[in-house]
């Protein structure tokens, strides 16, 4: 992109030259050329053997009503009005039930 020298508008390159739509300045076309520096990153490939390893969920104690084991990863959401509490979606630790608490 090229600004206007006299009125600092965009100019549009028009027959071999740049001219101002605002002030009619004209100027000659040059090349630019941009180069965006990029850095290389390290990517981590996770197979579903490690997948089912990752604990990336918060726990809480809560009982089962599937197994009674007594712990779960959980998320909560604002499922209602603002008014009322949020709900609680609960996953077993040990046998992957999943249910709501309100």
């Amino acid at each position: 992109m090229s600004f206007c020298d006299n009125c600092k508008s965009l100019v549009f390159p028009k027959a071999g030259a740049y001219k101002c739509a605002k002030c009619g300045h004209e100027g000659t076309v040059g090349s630019q050329k941009i180069t965006i520096a990029r850095e290389e990153r390290e990517v981590l490939v996770i197979t579903p053997e490690d997948e089912a390893k990752l604990e990336i969920m918060p726990k809480m104690r809560a009982e089962c009503p599937k197994c009674g084991n007594m712990e779960a990863y959980y998320r909560t959401q604002q499922t209602r009005k603002s008014d009322e509490p949020e709900t609680a979606f609960l996953r077993c630790t040990k046998c992957g039930h999943r249910w709501r608490k309100y």
